[in-house]
């Protein structure tokens, strides 16, 4: 019988679960079950199953400690069986087996290697390979944090303080530093030697021989565009020049990849090139290239290459040809780079940021100076959960700068409409924030110039210099004076001690005896002195350590400050709802986003890791923004890492639910008289008919899916895309068509190249590097318009529907369980109150569905997001033959007449234009809206089939084939026994409250506002020299104040050292 496309079980008796293969059946009376044979189990809740109420942060450490808590049980019980199994081998007896629940086993067995691979990363037998396999198959489980930005901002170096490794990635110094996508994840090997590993995956061969083919070609059509007959004052050569520029754009393109392998420069390429004839085709010219180098053919034809090493220096070491742009030595001696070979680097390691399922990924820097690596990091950013741009402060300080970091309007409004401008998506690092001129800056900084106590604490520094100068001084001679005192009370005693020796000086005891205690007393009073002078020079040495700390973190932090809100605001103008624009610009707190930012000194972190001096404003490890970071990216996962640990929850939920009916001991008072096949008839018609209803539950409360409109505004957005397009396209004549109040105009040859590329996106080789990306432009009134409204309805309203389906559904689910138990105890009576027994699993395992439903819509809010590429595309198509008119004009005015015919297409369409790309977005939205229902009838069908595996389960474990074999009952006993302790322990765990240890988010790890002062203590002499220190203070002029420096001490002096 077929069930919502699903074939039932076969109707044979002692069978495995769904997906096995059954044996013959027999119908064999059976032995009937009594009520007193039942063993009830109580319905248990756990606190990972009712904390739904709770904070965030405690809700996810109750997960975090149950899932621990399942391995470890389900490792246990996974030995118990895998030795149970192999001893179904050895015995190779096929009614032991079947007395054993072989299948059952096996079925347990497979769930868990299928969904918690985890505990096969712990064989020492597994195969690293093996491993990398399992995790690649885990995938969706995987959560990826990009770290970009321009070239030298310090994006490996900032990866290596996430990880706590700083030899991992390269940090180059004269070329970029990362030239292919290196990505790291957590490693399960546990052993020594593979401590760190890695993966490095080369293109395919085919795919770098066609670019080498398309390069000659390109070379042969490029000279013979030189060859061309035009004369260089001829207007019409405009139409050739642009054949030449994107002919040479093409070539500049590949041959940096071909002069990094093969040692080839432009002249060598063109001479092969030249080589082709019908006697030499492209194919074997491009075989001779490659066989130049003999080490590259190597790797292509292997298409992965594995490592590993004890340590991160050394794996750093052997890993840095394939990371980095520079080039290295090969086996001949041979200096070339292996980058344009390289897909990904895939490195594995162990470290905390990375236990969660966190991945960071190393992309090449946007902007690098070879096109093909700054393609990489735009293209695989599309695919990141977290996007982290790095930028050094200095440059974000500058608003245009800080704009570029955002990219254009249509990729702000993209990213709000995917959800990724919540505060947890998106985030900027303000990297190198140690590199200040403090006293310069507090001199040109309005703010910090009237800022009286720090004033204050440069003229109490000025007067603690002075006074440790003297202290110091005086510090010399009080030893000096130490010495002499010393020597002195040595004097007097030895003198003493030797007239004692001397009766006949007898009188002069009490003269020698004074002496000896004058000089005792100097002696004292000097190392007194010694020691007093000692306390207040450690005094004075600290207190201007923490001046300097104080000065150079309240000149930082106001630096850090104000770019902060700079880009705050400029981010605010950008996103601000453009149909509005009367409305003055919102402050970051009033807009419906938040964009967090982090300053960082990884220079600084590194130093107080190594346990040198710190530096200057940076006391401890928190005031160089690193820990706030990473407290930042685990609060930026948590959403994700709570879904994966939902799933996981519900699927140890599921294997102990297994393993507690197959652990169930079968009814001994009285006889079955029932076969699998009669329990399987007498439901199906069950199963049937509320697979059907459930899954038209579901469907039936998606209609409020249908109820969300993220395309209200789409009226609005015809209206502005009709008032802005001329406009828009107006700007493509300008060098910056993305900045309003730079009138730039572009190059003939830079406007040529646009409309070669179609409008697509590209980025310029110049300095700076300006990405153009006309298509989009085009788009964004529209995707600027709708970006608000589509965030609201698609990724806040969208998930609440939960909620309702969920309500819809547990109503349907009962009805279903009920209606089970009734034909159970109607048609096959001796199974009803074991039914009773299992039924408590069966109602929590709704927590399963509606984890997979909330999943569901995550996937169509994420889906949607795409739609937006739609509008792009058809823009594209659109424009495309347009463009390529464009191309054909030539002679005299070809600049202005390519921009009047390309200006004149959109004022003549841009209405039935617009209203194509709105019908592109709705048509992409009610696409995706249409797969929910099939989809959520699928989970219906999964909780359906659920039950039905269970049941079988039940009714395997109870109907014995040998039941006069006592051997097999009391061996089979004994594991029961064993797995029934097992699953007590294991639920033991899970009931137990509490004890979830720290967590990084319960701490505070943001940059403090203040250097915390030291607490000093003065004596009564001190005192009055205090009051003297700050009449000092305060008799320093102005004009000494500016003199003061806070960044020449002498680093060779050692009590300027921090002791942390």
């Amino acid at each position: 019988m077929e069930a919502g496309g699903r074939a039932l079980p076969k109707p044979i008796k002692r069978e495995a679960s769904p997906g096995f293969d059954a044996g013959t059946d027999s119908a064999i009376s059976k032995r009937q079950c009594d009520e007193a044979s039942g063993i009830v189990h109580p319905q248990i809740q756990f606190p990972w199953q009712t904390c739904r109420d709770l904070d965030d942060v405690e809700r996810l450490k109750i997960k975090e400690k149950a899932v621990r808590q399942a391995r470890k049980n389900c490792l246990r019980i996974s030995r118990l069986l895998k030795g149970t199994m192999e001893q179904l081998k050895q015995r190779q007896d096929a009614k032991y087996s079947v007395m054993m629940g072989e299948n059952i086993i096996k079925q347990w067995c497979n769930d868990y290697g299928e969904y918690y691979s985890e505990y096969l990363m712990l064989l020492e037998t597994l195969t690293n390979i093996r491993k990398d396999k399992l995790c690649k198959s885990k995938n969706k489980l995987e959560i990826l944090v990009g770290v970009e930005g321009p070239t030298g901002a310090g994006k490996s170096s900032f990866l290596g303080c996430l990880l706590g490794i700083p030899e991992l990635f390269p940090a180059g110094q004269e070329a970029a530093s990362t030239a292919v996508v290196g990505k790291v994840s957590w490693n399960y090997s546990s052993n020594c030697h593979d401590k760190f590993r890695a993966t490095i995956v080369f293109r395919k061969k085919a795919e770098v021989e066609n670019d080498l083919v398309s390069l000659l070609l390109e070379i042969n059509r490029s000279a013979a565009l030189e060859d061309s007959d035009f004369g260089e004052e001829d207007d019409s050569i405009e139409g050739l020049i642009a054949a030449k520029i994107e002919s040479k754009e093409r070539i500049d393109y590949e041959l940096p990849k071909v002069k990094a392998v093969w040692g080839l420069d432009k002249h060598g390429v063109v001479e092969l090139a030249q080589q082709h004839s019908d006697e030499r085709t492209y194919s074997e010219i491009v075989a001779s290239i490659l066989e130049t180098n003999p080490d590259a053919l190597q790797y292509l034809d292997a298409g992965e290459e594995m490592v590993s090493s004890g340590t991160a220096i050394e794996l750093a070491n052997i890993i840095k040809p394939f990371l980095d742009s520079t080039s290295q030595s090969n086996g001949d001696g041979n200096r070339w780079s292996t980058w344009p070979l390289v897909k990904e680097v895939q490195i594995y390691a162990k470290a905390d940021i990375l236990k969660s399922g966190i991945t960071l990924v190393d992309l090449p820097g946007c902007g690098d100076a070879v096109a093909s690596r700054s393609d990489i990091a735009q293209k695989f950013a599309r695919r990141l959960d977290v996007r982290m741009v790095v930028s050094p402060i200095i440059r974000m300080a500058d608003e245009k700068q800080a704009q570029t970091l955002m990219q254009n309007g249509f990729e702000q409004a993209q990213m709000r409409i995917s959800g990724k401008l919540d505060g947890n998506g998106f985030a900027v690092v303000g990297s190198k924030i140690d590199d200040l001129k403090v006293d310069t800056y507090i001199n040109d900084c309005m703010d910090l110039r009237d800022d009286v106590e720090l004033r204050k604490s440069q003229t109490r520094l000025h007067a603690l210099i002075k006074k440790q100068a003297d202290l110091k001084s005086k510090q010399s001679l009080l030893k000096e004076t130490s010495k002499k005192a010393k020597s002195a009370e040595r004097g007097a005693a030895k003198q003493l001690a030797s007239t004692l020796r001397k009766p006949a000086f007898s009188h002069k005891l009490k003269e020698l005896e004074a002496k000896r205690d004058k000089t005792a007393m100097d002696s004292d009073e000097a190392d007194k002195a010694l020691e007093q002078n000692e306390n207040r020079l450690e005094r004075a040495t600290q207190e201007i350590l923490y001046l300097k700390h104080f000065i150079h973190h309240r000149a930082i932090s106001t630096r850090n400050r104000r770019v902060m809100s700079n880009i705050r605001t400029s981010l605010a103008r950008n996103l601000e709802d453009k149909d509005d624009r009367k409305k003055p610009v919102q402050s970051q707190g009033e807009l419906d986003f938040f964009l967090p930012i982090f300053p960082v000194s990884t220079r600084a972190f590194w130093e107080l890791e190594d346990s040198q001096k710190a530096m200057d404003g940076f006391p401890t490890p928190k005031f160089t923004g690193v820990p706030a970071v990473k407290q930042w990216l685990h609060r930026a996962t948590m959403s994700k890492r709570e879904k994966h640990l939902d799933e996981s929850l519900d699927g140890y939920q599921s294997l102990i639910t297994m393993m507690r009916t197959y652990s169930q001991p079968t009814g001994h008072d009285g006889e079955f008289t029932f076969t699998r096949q009669d329990v399987e008839h007498a439901l199906a018609a069950t199963h049937e008919t509320f697979e059907h209803r459930l899954g038209q539950t579901l469907a039936a409360a998606s209609y409020r899916i249908d109820k969300l409109n993220p395309l209200k505004k789409k009226d609005k957005a015809m209206k502005r895309f009709i008032a802005e397009a001329e406009t828009i396209v107006s700007k493509w004549g300008k060098k910056f068509p993305d900045d309003a109040d730079n009138d730039a105009k572009i190059t003939w040859n830079t406007y040529g190249a646009n409309i070669s590329r179609k409008g697509t996106a590209w980025t310029t080789k110049g300095n700076p590097p300006i990405r153009y990306s006309w298509m989009e432009n085009l788009a964004s009134p529209v995707v600027e318009s709708i970006s608000k409204d589509w965030d609201a309805q698609m990724n806040k309203e969208l998930p609440k529907l939960k909620s309702l389906m969920m309500a819809y559904f547990s109503l349907t689910w009962t009805q279903y369980l009920d209606q089970l138990h009734e034909v159970l105890r109607s048609k096959v009576p001796s199974l009803g109150h074991r039914f009773s027994i299992i039924r408590p699993n069966l109602d929590r395992s709704q927590r399963a569905t509606e984890t997979k439903i909330l999943g569901t819509l995550n996937d169509l809010s994420q889906k949607t997001s795409n739609v937006v590429f739609d509008a792009v595309n058809y823009l594209n198509q659109e424009m495309r033959s347009t463009f390529q008119a464009a191309l054909t004009i030539t002679g005299k005015k070809s600049f202005a007449n390519r921009k009047h015919l390309i200006l004149s297409k959109v004022q003549n369409d841009v209405q039935p234009m617009c209203k194509e790309m709105i019908k592109r977005l709705e048509d992409g939205l009610a696409e995706r809206k249409a797969v929910v229902p099939d989809q959520l009838r699928k989970i219906a069908g999964e909780a359906i089939a659920g039950v039905q595996r269970q049941l079988s389960f039940l009714v395997n474990n109870l109907v014995e084939n040998s039941r006069h074999d006592l051997e097999m009952r009391a061996k089979k006993s004994e594991v029961q026994k064993t797995i029934r302790d097992m699953i007590a322990k294991w639920e033991n765990d899970w009931t137990e409250k509490g004890n979830l240890g720290s967590h990084i988010l319960d701490e505070d790890l943001s940059i403090p506002d203040m250097i915390p002062k030291p607490d000093f203590e003065y004596s009564d002499v001190e005192e009055d020299e205090e009051e003297q220190l700050e009449e000092d203070t305060m008799s320093v002029d102005e004009d000494e104040i500016d003199d003061i420096s806070v960044e020449d001490d002498d680093p060779n002096d050692k009590d300027f050292i921090c002791g942390r």
